[in-house]
């Protein structure tokens, strides 16, 4: 991305002052990862990867309401366009100078555009959350029934309950954090988002954690990212991680400078 200079007028900004610092430190952040037409994309977990992929603390909750803020002082406009969100900044060309013919991303008068509201995105939240109080409900009554199924069918012979398993702290975060960088990592090579896919790509990570220290980990994911001979018929993904976990070094092997690329600094 080109450098972006900040002007003065910011200081004197009604709508940027009548933010919360941490708002206002947000909305900097954000330029730093537009295109020269003041869009990218609006979905949190991205912006958590390109702006904040060191701070644990800054959650895609977190940032879902920062844009919210920003949307209502009229700095950015939210929308959404084949079910993917972008944010188009506010006055850019008025303050910004384009370099680029085209924008990487579709425009606010795309054909289809759908402007998305806090009303609107708050239905979108409660509908995702109502599908999985259903899917839960599903799931109890299935399991219900299992249960009178096998009663039925041998009564002295109940089934034991399982115990619940204990969740690693530690190993959440890291988790969280290593999807954090690794869906990053994938935008700075391939210029696309990475299509994380819960249940399968999940699995496959926590095996991958279950073999190398998160480290170690990274370090061969990197090698993954910046591999010269890595197949052009396929794309970096965990699933390739796990199959050429062995091909990759543990550590950066003097190639520091290469693996900033993808984010590494140390």
């Amino acid at each position: 991305m080109p450098n972006r200079y900040l002007k003065e007028s910011i200081c004197t900004s009604d709508n940027l002052n009548r933010l919360p610092m941490e708002t206002v430190a947000f909305w900097v952040f954000l330029l730093t990862t537009t295109d020269d037409f003041g869009r990218a994309y609006a979905k949190p977990e991205i912006i958590k990867g390109r702006c904040f992929p060191l701070r644990p603390e800054i959650t895609p909750e977190i940032i879902e309401v920062r844009l919210q803020e920003l949307q209502a002082e009229k700095l950015l406009t939210l929308y959404e366009i084949e079910s993917r969100r972008y944010f188009q900044l506010a006055n850019w060309q008025r303050h910004n100078r384009l370099r680029a013919k085209s924008s990487k991303y579709p425009g606010l008068d795309t054909p289809g555009v759908n402007l998305l509201t806090h009303d609107s995105i708050s239905q979108q939240m409660l509908a995702d959350d109502r599908l999985t109080e259903t899917e839960t409900e599903v799931e109890t009554e299935t399991e219900e029934r299992d249960s009178k199924e096998s009663l039925s069918v041998s009564v002295k012979k109940p089934r034991k309950p399982t115990a619940k398993k204990s969740v690693d702290p530690k190993k959440v975060s890291e988790q969280r954090l290593f999807t954090d960088w690794f869906c990053y990592a994938f935008q700075e090579s391939q210029g696309d988002r990475y299509r994380f896919e819960g249940g399968k790509d999940g699995k496959t990570l926590k095996e991958l954690l279950g073999m190398v220290p998160v480290k170690e980990l990274v370090a061969k994911a990197c090698g993954m990212f910046t591999d010269q001979n890595f197949p052009k018929s396929k794309r970096p993904s965990l699933g390739m991680l796990r199959a050429k976990i062995n091909d990759y070094p543990a550590n950066p092997n003097g190639r520091l400078d290469l693996y900033r690329t993808v984010g590494v600094t140390e």
